[in-house]
């Protein structure tokens, strides 16, 4: 018998969707099921149909959009073979021959807080086809019995960590030009974060895809005490916080510099006021770094695990707080997307929010 589907994922059904669908029902139903196999029967469909993604669901009138820059070529339409990235200082620089694999959002609380965002995006890749650059900036961190993530000691940006079960796992964050991917599922659902919903028609799992027997880590419980405002923590839990305070506004950041500095599709930045925001440990376990040629551009992280972390903007008078490593829901959720003209290629938005090319009019 057929698995049914996530709930909600039969909310946009055209042909091509309908179809992929089918294909995956058949997959389930079969008693050797695998994801590889899933995987690769939907890229052959997609090249098939000359399409990168399963579909975008369809455009609701009542969104507001704003004129967007020229969507990047992807690696096939430059004749290249080669997809790069980078770290925010550009200390570590990476590169992948051809086009990567398995490319899926993750919602677990660990990818969440490592990142400092609503999800991680990875993709996938063979060690041979993989050359890194600018090792010694590599601070590893064991999180587990068998796994050390990585980040740049000088910037805080996650970059690939060591091969696992004979791939390189890669921050889609960081490409610098379209990879030639597209994600094909949402995993680790169950741990999603409350305050960001998923809107569009990807396949969904509460944990790893059926087919991989990789252990899973318990969600961490919250280091501090409830109390009077939502809780946040690093992934190492050296540093922790507590925002009790005035909340301005929320939204989700697609410039190239948070793409990078978080290495996610997209930052969702908390503003506060100043005297919201108190660290109840590690102040002295923070690293601080400003991109040499941005206003106001600046990137807060862990020292030990690399998350990102909320930082004091005293130039503006504001607290700027990255969602991801919330431990509570602060009530409040993301507003509007901006820097949409900067968004990456592979993502799609599919939410109703406004859309804004740079920053909002009222700013």
């Amino acid at each position: 018998m057929a698995r049914p589907l996530p709930q909600g994922h039969e909310r946009w059904e055209d042909p091509i969707v309908a179809e992929v669908r089918r294909a995956r029902e058949e997959l389930f139903a079969a008693a050797d099921y695998d994801i590889d196999e899933f995987c690769r029967q939907l890229r052959d469909r997609q090249q098939k149909e000359g399409r990168h993604a399963v579909t975008r669901p369809p455009r609701r009138p009542q969104r507001q959009e704003t004129a967007r820059a020229p969507a990047a070529l992807s690696l096939r339409e430059k004749g290249e073979n080669m997809s790069r990235a980078r770290c925010l200082c550009g200390a570590v620089t990476w590169e992948l021959d051809g086009p990567p694999e398995l490319m899926s959002h993750c919602h677990c609380t660990r990818c969440r807080k490592a990142h400092g965002a609503a999800f991680a995006t990875y993709v996938a890749a063979p060690p041979d086809r993989f050359h890194l650059r600018g090792a010694e900036h590599v601070v590893r961190w064991q999180s587990s019995a068998d796994y050390f993530r990585c980040f740049c000691g000088r910037c805080g940006s996650v970059v690939p960590s060591d091969p696992f079960d004979g791939r390189i796992f890669i921050p889609a964050g960081n490409f610098d030009d379209d990879p030639d991917a597209r994600p094909l599922a949402h995993i680790f659902v169950a741990s999603k974060a409350p305050w960001f919903d998923i809107h569009d028609s990807l396949p969904r799992f509460d944990a790893y895809p059926p087919g991989y027997d990789w252990p899973t880590l318990s969600d961490r419980a919250a280091l501090d005490p409830p109390g009077g405002g939502a809780r946040g923590s690093c992934l190492c839990g050296r540093v922790t916080y507590v925002l009790e305070g005035k909340l301005l506004r929320c939204a989700n950041c697609h410039c190239s510099r948070c793409r990078k500095a978080y290495s996610a599709a997209h930052a969702s930045n908390l503003v506060a006021v100043p005297e919201a925001l108190r660290f109840t440990r590690g102040a002295d376990s923070q690293i601080t770094y400003k991109v040499p040629d941005a206003k106001y551009f600046t990137h807060v992280f862990c020292r030990t695990c690399g998350s990102s972390l909320p930082r004091l903007d005293s130039g503006r008078g504001i607290a700027i707080v990255p969602m991801g490593t919330l431990d509570d829901d602060p009530g409040m959720r993301p507003q509007y997307h901006i820097f949409v003209g900067s968004k990456a290629p592979w993502y799609t938005i599919a939410d109703n929010l406004p859309q804004y090319a740079e920053y909002p009019p009222s700013a």
